[in-house]
């Protein structure tokens, strides 16, 4: 397993974890004001800070882990990273549109916040998986 996918691996259970635990525990102690965005702000804020740390946390001891030398990022890591994010890019378009749909059903600021928030780690979680499978699979 090459450096840039251990990295891709360890970003992508880092980022299902945090999200996953941030989604969980904002879901069930649901705020009693749904426009209210004081309740739920020191959660964001703590697992952004978390997501970051946890991140470059990861990126050192991939990096100090590694026992070959670093590969020269080439034409094939470049065709990988278009083909993920034009993948992710159409997914984050049809679920902005989504989220569209739920401001003109005029749905609190809460649940647009989560929505929209839930849309770009979808979004991030489909191009990391896109690019581990291209790495694997091989372009």
């Amino acid at each position: 397993m090459t450096y840039l996918e251990r990295t891709y691996l360890a970003a992508l259970i880092v980022t299902i974890a945090v999200y996953a635990w941030y989604f969980t525990s904002v879901f069930t102690n649901l705020p009693t004001d749904m426009n209210s965005t004081n309740e739920f702000g020191t959660k964001l804020w703590t697992m952004m800070g978390a997501y970051v740390v946890l991140v470059i946390i990861i990126s050192i001891l991939a990096n100090i882990l590694q026992k070959e030398p670093a590969e020269e990022f080439d034409e094939r890591d470049d065709i990988i990273d278009m083909k993920a994010e034009r993948i992710a890019s159409y997914v984050q378009a049809v679920a902005v549109f989504g989220i569209l749909v739920l401001v003109m059903f005029d749905f609190s600021k809460f649940i647009l916040a989560h929505a929209l928030l839930a849309t770009m780690v979808l979004s991030t979680i489909i191009s990391v998986s896109v690019r581990l499978y291209l790495y694997k699979r091989g372009v």
